[in-house]
């Protein structure tokens, strides 16, 4: 049935919905906007409030209403929350690196990291009941051409000479680990693979790593979810 008493602010980051500072996550910087307009312009805080009221809205007609929240820049907002403006949360749990990350590593470590999933449940867990958020997990991977065969290497400039980073659905993922060796992330809990790599036929050779979820890696944190009384999951 409905959930009745959530309550979240809806907004917009000043400036729109950005990429986080590269690898701003591995150095433990978080930016949660503790106020509800906090710096924004007049625009940014217009459109908040028009969001706010059209899912109030929507909810007193019937309609069950899930807002969608970034994990690495969350943007439920601690003062002040409103009561009855959504059902639900849905706290999408990637990614947690990007294109010009400077090391490889997993799209949604569960451990590892200065802030990872875990630490994503607990800032908003302090903003709402566990059973109003639906945790959103990726069933792809990211793959970059690295400096070295070793795990979390750093990672080559995106250009021709390297090539550039790309994402791999999960069926995609497992093909590649099954054919270069599936290797096991044991500091941030997933599955990852390498191999050697040419971006091109007169291109110089280099590394390629891949990291990416499989039936372990998501056993471990769906066991999270349900140890935590989330709400629900949610696949990408």
């Amino acid at each position: 049935g409905p959930l009745e008493h959530l309550q979240v602010a809806v907004g917009v980051a000043e400036g729109g919905d950005r990429p986080p500072p590269d690898d701003s996550l591995d150095a433990g910087r978080l930016a949660v906007l503790g106020q509800a307009n906090g710096n924004a312009d007049d625009r940014v805080a217009r459109h908040r409030r028009r969001g706010r009221a059209e899912c109030v809205r929507w909810r007193q007609d019937g309609v069950q209403v899930v807002v969608t929240q970034h994990a690495v820049h969350p943007l439920v907002t601690g003062q002040p929350q409103r009561e009855g403006a959504a059902d639900a949360v849905f706290v999408m749990g990637y990614p947690f690196k990007s294109p010009r990350s400077k090391r490889a590593g997993a799209v949604s470590p569960l451990a590892g990291v200065r802030y990872g999933l875990p630490e994503t449940v607990d800032v908003y867990t302090s903003l709402t009941s566990a059973d109003k958020i639906i945790l959103g997990l990726p069933y792809y991977g990211y793959e970059w051409s690295t400096e070295t065969k070793g795990l979390h290497s750093l990672t080559r400039p995106l250009g021709a000479t390297y090539g550039y980073q790309d994402s791999q659905q999960v069926g995609y993922a497992l093909d590649f680990g099954a054919l270069h060796g599936r290797r096991w992330d044991s500091a941030q809990l997933v599955a990852w693979t390498r191999w050697r790599y040419q971006a091109c036929e007169t291109c110089p050779t280099t590394w390629r790593q891949l990291y990416y979820d499989d039936v372990e890696s998501l056993g471990l944190k769906y066991d999270m979810i349900l140890e935590r009384n989330l709400g629900g999951v949610g696949i990408f």
